[in-house]
């Protein structure tokens, strides 16, 4: 970069600066490829078994804008999941599509994605809703019924769209029926959550022809036009990594259902995803707060707390002594009663007390007002915890005693502000 020049002093501290080039006569432009990049998407986009596919140096999130771009050519309003990540209500909000919140069952505080009939019922009922935006999986290793909703869709004429950040390792060995991409007309892989990629890397892929013009168009919009060289590199490298080592997922895969077998005094969620694992606090009487600080003292970091459950994130490329060190640890401090405590996550996630649609709650007149001070108002912006960055309320819908309680307990929030959130003005 011209800033930096790959100079001594600046490569010193970042080794990885003689790659990180612009476009020039020789780079290709992601923009408009034509040479390395155009190659490198399509060899990705035949490994993932998609028509079409384009690099993301900004995360899934400008993939998530984009596709919802080119859903809104089909109607203004889409379903998607109350559990969906901010970005698709950030999207819906900016796009002016009004998003159809619906949830599915709950348990212990986890929410689930909706039932196919729930989905029917909205295409039955309304007009101008352009199809599903699914999650899948999400942050706790949860897998949608993207096989239901697409036939659903495909009855109705509707677009099945979906966030897959979380699961773009799904598309190699064994557990491919589970990936996004055999259901959908178009979706978002996460590289850089699960495959070896750099922070930020992501792939958004097509398979409908109808709306590959819009998606096109989409990301000259909303992707940025400084692409990172290194990044799209790292993405390019991840696919063809687990392209080519397959026996190294299944051994990885193997290593790591024996390591949750083995903490048997631990009570593990059964995620669908096996590279999530995901314990339960709360029903062994454990403090999450304390276990992540026991942890973290012996260089182990988890994923997210979320006040219940302590989520890691494996990988394919997660080594043995990493998962021998974890489970050492998780044993000692059990063992030593260092772990016990309380949890504090919702017992229940409410179902929707929407009170006005989400659109016409943002566009209210509003105010702020003490998080403390709030219960029985209409939210007027979405608050909830990061990660995983979902809300706990949305637009439209009524605070709750209960989720005060919460949000004043948890550490990252989102959509507070100095001790206040956004509501709608009496």
């Amino acid at each position: 970069m011209p800033g930096h020049k790959a100079s001594k002093k600046f490569k010193k501290f970042f080794p990885i600066s003689d790659y990180d080039i612009t476009e020039l006569s020789y780079s290709d432009d992601l923009q408009s490829p034509s040479g390395a990049i155009k190659k490198a998407q399509q060899s990705v986009a035949k490994i993932v078994g998609a028509a079409n596919a384009f690099f993301l140096t900004d995360g899934s999130s400008s993939g998530v804008i984009t596709l919802l771009y080119a859903a809104k050519k089909f109607g203004d309003k889409i379903i998607i999941f109350k559990n969906s990540h901010k970005s698709v209500y950030n999207a819906c909000r900016i796009l002016g599509l009004e998003p159809i919140i619906l949830q599915g069952e709950e348990m212990d505080g986890m929410v689930f994605a909706p039932q196919v009939s729930a989905v029917e019922r909205i295409f039955e009922s309304q007009t101008g809703v352009a199809g599903v935006f699914a999650t899948s999986p999400d942050y706790y290793g949860n897998v949608a019924p993207l096989k239901d909703y697409a036939e659903v869709c495909k009855k109705h004429g509707k677009l099945l769209l979906c966030d897959g950040a979380h699961g773009a390792h799904l598309v190699f060995g064994e557990d491919k029926i589970l990936h996004c991409g055999n259901y959908c007309n178009a979706w978002v892989d996460g590289a850089h959550k699960s495959l070896p990629t750099l922070t930020q890397g992501a792939l958004l892929c097509v398979n409908d022809g109808k709306i590959l013009f819009d998606i096109e168009e989409g990301l000259n919009i909303f992707r940025t036009t400084s692409p990172s060289y290194p990044i799209m590199a790292s993405i390019e490298f991840g696919y063809k990594y687990l392209s080519e080592n397959y026996n190294k997922v299944a051994n990885v895969k193997g290593e790591i259902t024996g390591f949750k077998y083995r903490l048997s005094k631990f009570t593990i969620y059964p995620s669908t995803d096996w590279t999530k694992l995901v314990i339960d606090c709360k029903a062994m009487g454990i403090s999450p707060d304390k276990t992540q600080k026991y942890l973290e003292k012996n260089g182990i970091f988890a994923e997210m707390n979320d006040g219940r459950f302590l989520v890691f994130y494996l990988s394919a490329l997660t080594e043995k002594n990493q998962l021998i060190k974890l489970e050492k640890r998780l044993q000692k401090g059990y063992n030593k009663n260092k772990l016990k405590g309380d949890c504090y996550k919702l017992e229940n996630i409410p179902k929707t007390q929407r009170q006005q649609s989400y659109l016409s709650a943002i566009n209210e007149e509003s105010e702020y007002v003490l998080l403390a001070k709030a219960e029985g108002r209409i939210a007027a912006e979405n608050f909830g915890v990061s990660p995983p960055c979902v809300p706990i309320v949305a637009a439209g819908e009524k605070i709750t005693a209960e989720v005060i309680v919460f949000m004043q307990k948890s550490k990252n929030t989102f959509g507070v502000y100095g001790g206040k959130i956004k509501v709608v003005k009496i």
